[in-house]
């Protein structure tokens, strides 16, 4: 079962952010008037400062659009403005020419086309021979690269889980499925008991 995805969601740019001004405009709350009045109420103290925290970051962090909303699964990597670009031609080249079935705009359109996949064909074999490289320094990257070429994906089946109360579920959702395989994996997990043994007699 896929994640549904937020179309064209924005994400926070926190390489290009004024991390400066988000400091000093920190520094200006008056966190004990913020905070103090839930001293005895944690998770609402924590509420408060992640609140106003969030109000600075938004402030003080730009956004850009997420590409993994809009990437194809095919699409391994951004392409470059300088390959955007030809792309961006060849479409224009191409909507030009259904409008007005010129020969000489076709020409020029199909040899935009050709330049774009002169591009892309040459992309793709930097990356294959970058991946025939490191494929024993780092077979990770090899799998990676395969698994990319397969046609199917198989995700985490229904799993059958334990509720609070001890009966039997169907977990569907992948948070659900998270939740369910760490507690399985914290009940198998032991604890080894730190027992120092005394070698000067062996």
């Amino acid at each position: 079962m896929k994640p549904v995805k937020c179309q064209f969601c924005d994400k926070f740019a926190f390489s290009k952010g004024d991390y400066e001004g988000l400091s000093n405009e920190l520094q200006l709350i008056d966190w004990n008037e913020k905070l103090l009045p839930y001293s005895d109420n944690i998770d609402q103290m924590w509420q408060n400062f992640k609140c106003e925290l969030e109000k600075s970051i938004e402030r003080f962090i730009p956004k850009v659009k997420n590409f993994t909303d809009i990437k194809k699964d095919s699409w391994t990597r951004p392409l470059s403005p300088y390959i955007r670009a030809k792309i961006s031609k060849k479409h224009r080249l191409w909507t030009r020419y259904m409008e007005t079935q010129d020969k000489v705009i076709f020409k020029k359109y199909k040899s935009a086309r050709n330049a774009v996949s002169r591009e892309i064909r040459k992309i793709t074999m930097d990356e294959q021979l970058d991946v025939a490289t490191q494929c024993k320094k780092n077979p990770q990257k090899f799998w990676n690269y395969v698994n990319s070429k397969r046609n199917s994906k198989s995700a985490v089946g229904d799993l059958l889980s334990t509720d609070a109360y001890g009966n039997k579920v169907v977990v569907s959702t992948d948070e659900e499925k998270a939740k369910a395989l760490g507690m399985h994996l914290s009940r198998v997990f032991t604890i080894e008991e730190k027992i120092t043994y005394n070698t000067c007699k062996l």
